[in-house]
């Protein structure tokens, strides 16, 4: 999907109105960022491909499904911006449930399927201080059962 429908796309979730793709980068950029976050990966974000609105009336944005360019992007842009700029308008919330929603469905359908050239190398882990002792799960268990009658 090219970028300059998506900006399209985002302004109709925003009830018409006419921002530009210069003004709603932030946003878009900010739900690349949720979904590199969500699916461990490195999706390149829309300031790192076009940066002015004649490279994004050219440009495709195809790094991910366009099932999910159309339901995620556009969604979630609009409830960035009315979160941010317009302070909560009404429809935000709906927009908000939508924007989780179309995350979780992109998650649950997706993860397996990124390509590996945007697969991200850092995993989430866990450093415990040297002073904290492991506890194997046998010593857990080791208790004596409980009778319940």
């Amino acid at each position: 999907m090219k970028i300059k429908d998506i900006v399209k796309l985002t302004n109709t979730y925003l009830a018409g109105e006419q921002l530009t793709y210069q003004k709603l980068m932030p946003y878009l950029d900010a739900v690349i960022d949720d979904i590199n976050s969500r699916l461990s990966a490195t999706f390149p974000p829309f300031s790192t491909i076009a940066f002015t609105p004649e490279m994004a009336a050219n440009i495709e944005y195809n790094a991910f499904p366009d099932r999910y360019v159309r339901s995620v992007i556009p969604v979630g842009a609009a409830y960035k911006f009315y979160l941010i700029d317009e302070e909560g308008v009404d429809n935000s919330q709906d927009l908000g449930y939508r924007y989780e929603t179309n995350l979780f469905y992109m998650l649950r359908d997706y993860v397996e399927q990124v390509p590996p050239y945007y697969q991200s190398d850092t995993k989430g882990s866990v450093r415990l201080p040297e002073w904290v002792e492991p506890v194997m799960m046998t010593e857990i268990m080791d208790c004596p059962p409980v009778k319940l009658w």
